[in-house]
């Protein structure tokens, strides 16, 4: 290389200083700013595989607490078919047929009141099949009160039968 060509224009000479300082300091600081953003990468990737062990108790604990919420929920729903297919099953041993039934939670119902039931149910039978159906439903516990109840003359005669509405409330003292 020749040294004239510095000698003949400033800008020249300042250019082959100035531009490899130039291109180090731009090299230097993209690799400075790359490397802070892959270590505050690192860092957040450690603080949350150092949480991982917390965030997976917090875990297993809120699906504990779903699943017990399902079973009850499950078990709550046993009990209403089992007291559904009871009430059935009293009805047929009585001769009274029951048309329809519906099995809820007592909308007043608090906290405290968690375990009370309330059934309507329609049915025809005769008066005295009504009345047995009844007298079995409340049994010795007397843990049923007849909150409703509705008889129609459906036929006349000797056989009369009945229409009845029913709204019972069982309470349950186990819960």
């Amino acid at each position: 290389m020749d040294l004239g060509v510095f000698k003949r224009s400033r800008v020249d000479f300042l250019a082959w200083i100035l531009c490899p300082v130039l291109l180090i300091a731009a090299l230097h600081f993209g690799t400075r700013s790359y490397c802070k953003h892959v270590n505050a990468s690192v860092a957040w990737r450690r603080a949350f595989v150092d949480e991982m062990p917390d965030l997976d108790k917090r875990l297993s604990a809120a699906k504990a607490s779903v699943d017990r919420f399902v079973e009850a929920t499950q078990a709550h729903a046993e009990s209403l078919e089992t007291l559904s297919e009871r009430l059935s099953a009293l009805a047929d041993g009585c001769g009274f047929s029951i048309n329809e039934v519906a099995v809820n939670e007592w909308e007043g119902a608090t906290s405290v009141d968690a375990g009370i039931v309330e059934v309507e149910l329609e049915g025809e039978g005769r008066w005295l099949d009504i009345a047995q159906f009844m007298d079995l439903v409340q049994g010795p516990e007397g843990l049923v009160t007849i909150e409703m109840g509705r008889l129609r003359l459906v036929q006349q005669g000797r056989q009369a039968r009945y229409k009845c509405e029913l709204k019972l409330r069982f309470y349950d003292l186990t819960t």
